[in-house]
């Protein structure tokens, strides 16, 4: 079962790229949808800041966690990395949820919000007020671990150059800040598609290659 849980998403990434970033991972759903609160600052006149980080920062936190569980024992990625963070409270939550209920008390248990709770909600609020995407394109540290196997993928964003009218439109678009215009996708890439989807001349496809 560890050999399969291994080997099933290397392969998959070794193929296609970031496919769990942009199609599994549950982070890639709830961040879009959380960052669509920045039309509410919009309405109500606040400043909604854009700030962009190094990219590498997620390879340098992926590298401090593998050295301090190598030589210490702590594996502090399982207290930062959000698909782990989602996986063990909804657990704990459900397992309460059900031992309440046993008990006769059907009341809401707020030790839901525990401290991985509250880190993903700090994310959340720092990817609404003042860096959208931050996370997943420069801090993510499984986002690091699979750029680095995707680099020879076969699956790709292809631009054709005859049709591409050079509106800017898909880089602002790309939830990875990439710059799929200029061909500038690469590794980081994680196939979501949204570049493709808001191309008004349909010159972005994704395609093997």
């Amino acid at each position: 079962a560890a050999a399969a849980g291994a080997v099933l998403p290397l392969l998959a990434t070794l193929l296609l790229g970031r496919v769990y970033c942009g199609w599994i991972c549950p982070i890639g759903l709830l961040m879009p949808l959380i960052r669509r609160l920045r039309s509410v600052l919009a309405f109500l006149e606040l400043p909604a800041r854009e700030i962009r980080f190094w990219k590498g920062n997620k390879y340098a936190l992926l590298g401090a966690a593998a050295v301090i569980a190598l030589i210490g024992g702590l594996p502090i990625l399982h207290y930062i990395y959000p698909p782990a963070i989602i996986s063990r409270e909804s657990h704990s939550f459900a397992t309460v949820l059900f031992d309440r209920a046993e008990a006769g008390r059907f009341d809401f248990h707020w030790g839901f919000f525990s401290g991985g709770m509250i880190f993903l909600g700090l994310v959340a609020l720092a990817e609404v007020a003042a860096a959208p995407g931050f996370w997943c394109a420069t801090l993510c540290p499984g986002g690091a671990l699979y750029s680095a196997l995707s680099r020879w993928k076969l699956l790709r964003v292809k631009r054709t150059k005859s049709a591409c009218i050079d509106c800017v439109i898909c880089d602002k678009a790309c939830p990875m800040q990439l710059q799929p215009m200029t061909d500038k996708t690469g590794a980081e890439c994680d196939a979501c598609g949204v570049c493709v989807d808001v191309c008004p001349t349909k010159a972005l496809s994704l395609r093997f290659s």
